[in-house]
């Protein structure tokens, strides 16, 4: 690890080099390496409370929601959860319903709740695939010409839980309207009348990047 840091600390992409060895250390070794792991931006996050902890010392808890779908049943148990707990409710931009405002103590009887209703960790916290946006597809709208629900919920349900090196976000639109953003996501995905648009690197956070088209016109099995 030594030789890693001193090999890239003059490089010009030093800043990228060590958070990209850092990651791939602490993915394929069993034993993560000391150096990797004391350092923050490498750190596995913590799994046992499953929250982030917020500016006024609470938690939010922000289950998944994959695809942005959500049953009526898991909206009565996530409302029920919200007032036992005194809970801020809000959608957020991932299309997941985030809890605010959690105590310490509360998370895991929050958590065994959430749970017990079919719920798992959205994982806000982690360095890893936070979600895939989705609009409505060709399921329910009129100028979608592809199922962008169901193609989102299968590659969040895919990618899930797999250690990235930062936070990832998947984007899919059913039509070129583009109403899910996709262009602006780590991986979007887009139907066309001939198949799927894959993009690859988009942003939209503090230095905006529009996604870069990959492959065009692809199938579904290639497009995931």
């Amino acid at each position: 690890m030594k030789n890693c840091w001193r090999n890239t600390v003059k490089a010009t992409a030093a800043k990228w080099c060590k958070p990209t060895v850092g990651s791939l250390l602490a993915s394929c070794l069993e034993r993560i390496h000391s150096e990797a792991a004391a350092h923050p931006r490498y750190r596995i996050p913590t799994t046992t409370s499953w929250a982030n902890i917020q500016k006024d010392g609470t938690y939010s808890v922000i289950p998944r929601s994959a695809g942005g779908e959500i049953t009526p049943e898991g909206l009565v148990a996530v409302g029920r959860i919200a007032r036992e707990f005194n809970l801020y409710t809000k959608i957020t931009g991932s299309q997941r319903i985030g809890l605010f405002g959690a105590q310490k103590d509360d998370l895991p009887e929050i958590w065994r709740q959430l749970i017990e209703a079919g719920f798992e960790t959205g994982h806000a916290y982690a360095k890893a695939l936070r979600m895939a946006k989705t609009c409505v597809g060709s399921t329910w709208c009129r100028y979608g010409v592809g199922d962008s629900v169901g193609f989102g919920v299968e590659l969040e349900n895919r990618y899930k839980g797999i250690r990235t090196p930062h936070k990832m976000k998947f984007g899919v639109s059913g039509c070129t309207r583009e109403c899910a953003e996709a262009q602006g996501k780590d991986v979007g995905i887009i139907a066309t009348e001939k198949g799927w648009n894959l993009y690859v690197c988009g942003n939209g956070g503090m230095k905006p990047r529009h996604a870069d088209l990959l492959a065009a016109d692809i199938d579904r099995r290639n497009a995931g």
